[in-house]
């Protein structure tokens, strides 16, 4: 049996702390464990009080809460109720983490919300390599928050399921997903509420795939069209602007 592992962080900004998206993991047969990296930061809640200000209240009072969720625990209890191993890291690149990877056997990493860039050591770690879910449509739709921007901007709206390298939203693309057609989502907690339950299908769809073939399945392209914008995370006058259009925050 395929033997992989999920990599996420501590903190998120999503409703419940990514816990739909986790929670199924869980109970996904080829997933053996869970390495959770540490990004509990008290910085996060002045982040939290900042985004509530700017009027994104949802997105706010759920990283609030998501904060003192992540400080009892709430990933590992749901996992460890499972069977299933969790270990705990500061950084993807420790060598600990590759020893880790390496003495489980681990045939797969699945990056999944966090913000760590992996170095070669862990890409090679495990058998088949390490993919991630990106939240765009690759391969026009790179960098951070491309989910959000493309609902302000009126795009359709998903996720993309690619091999890792070195490069940032690189590696061949396994699979696109989208979420929200163009100009449908007004409210972006219910976008992700709606896109954890997709990606945990998709991600168990992917690994039921490796599983059978015994090896990585064809990839597609993932060069970026010209005069498409690389998203950085919106700043607080965006937010309001995004508002302003009618988004709910």
């Amino acid at each position: 049996m395929l033997k992989a592992v999920v990599v996420t962080s501590q903190l998120h900004f999503v409703p419940g702390n990514y816990s739909g998206f986790l929670g199924a993991l869980a109970k996904c047969p080829q997933i053996h464990g869970m390495i959770v990296l540490n990004n509990l930061e008290a910085k996060y809640l002045l982040k939290a009080s900042a985004l509530f200000f700017a009027g994104a209240t949802s997105t706010g009072s759920n990283l609030a809460k998501n904060y003192f969720r992540a400080l009892i625990g709430n990933q590992k209890s749901v996992w460890e109720s499972q069977g299933k191993k969790v270990w705990q890291f500061d950084h993807i690149n420790d060598p600990a983490v590759t020893q880790l990877v390496k003495d489980q056997e681990v045939d797969l990493l699945v990056n999944a919300r966090t913000r760590f860039i992996y170095k070669e050591a862990i890409l090679k770690a495990p058998t088949y390599g390490c993919i991630n879910i990106h939240h765009g449509l690759l391969p026009d739709q790179r960098g951070t928050m491309c989910d959000l921007w493309s609902l302000a901007e009126g795009r359709e709206a998903g996720f993309s399921i690619h091999l890792m390298n070195q490069k940032i939203d690189d590696g061949g693309i396994l699979g696109t997903f989208p979420v929200a057609a163009a100009g449908s989502e007004k409210s972006y907690e219910g976008y992700l509420q709606r896109s954890e339950r997709v990606e945990a299908q998709a991600i168990k769809g992917v690994l039921a795939s490796i599983e059978k073939q015994g090896q990585i399945p064809p990839t597609k392209t993932n060069v970026r069209l010209k005069n498409r914008p690389h998203y950085k995370n919106p700043t607080l006058w965006q937010i309001g602007q995004f508002r302003r259009q009618g988004l709910k925050l």
